[in-house]
């Protein structure tokens, strides 16, 4: 059986389980419909490359990168009224405060109404490789990954030095500043109107490597 250490919160119910000998990318059962545009003459062999490669895209656990890391350390369920996220740790085994910091931080953002960006989120992965920002050259802390309802931490992004946000870990600033990517469009308007935020045509590259269509008025 799985070792299990549930602890419940006011609207998140955090699990940690211990995991066994089993192919964990051999239980996903949340393959969306997928859409593939062919033309009407190309082979069958064709067709299943273009399913293959857009499950691939879109699916984590379909990826030969993580793939090849084998087992995480780690599997955490974190259940809210928002969703079930599920962690899964490739990096070293998370300590207590990592646990702690993280129960804050999701049960902060479950208690924010309307649209939630916890509902965005269903994995989050704990990568054991350090990636490298093209942008600045420094490490990168983390990523917020759409596409597989994703976030990616790096190993610098677990660590407790400072982060930039004041009072905050590492590692909390990392999931807060990943999870605030999915603000829904509705909050955005309204930080518009409150602030005079204009938004660019063209997007802006941001000083930790990203890009933003958003700019305060203030600045030309």
């Amino acid at each position: 059986m799985n070792e299990i250490l549930e602890r419940r919160m006011e609207n998140v119910v955090i699990e940690k389980y211990k995991p066994e000998l089993v192919e964990v990318f051999e239980d996903k059962d949340d393959l969306n419909v997928i859409e593939i545009f062919s033309d009407a003459d190309d082979p069958r062999k064709i067709i299943e490359k273009k399913v293959i490669e857009k499950l691939k895209e879109n699916n984590w656990w379909l990826q030969d990168y993580w793939k090849e890391k084998g087992e995480p350390r780690e599997k955490i369920i974190i259940k809210t009224s928002f969703g079930t996220i599920e962690l899964y740790n490739f990096s070293n085994t998370l300590e207590s405060r990592h646990i702690q910091e993280l129960e804050d931080i999701i049960e902060a953002f479950a208690r924010m109404k309307d649209e939630n960006p916890l509902s965005k989120i269903k994995y989050i992965l704990l990568d054991n490789i350090q990636q490298i920002n093209p942008n600045i050259g420094s490490d990168m802390n983390g990523q917020n990954w759409e596409k597989c309802n994703s976030l990616k931490i790096y190993p610098a992004g677990k660590s407790f030095e400072p982060h930039r946000i004041p009072e905050a870990s590492n590692f909390e600033g990392t999931l807060i500043h990943e999870l605030s990517h999915n603000f829904s469009k509705q909050l955005i308007n309204d930080w518009k109107d409150a602030f005079g935020w204009k938004e660019l045509e063209v997007p802006i590259l941001l000083e930790g490597g990203g890009e933003t269509n958003l700019r305060m008025s203030r600045f030309r």
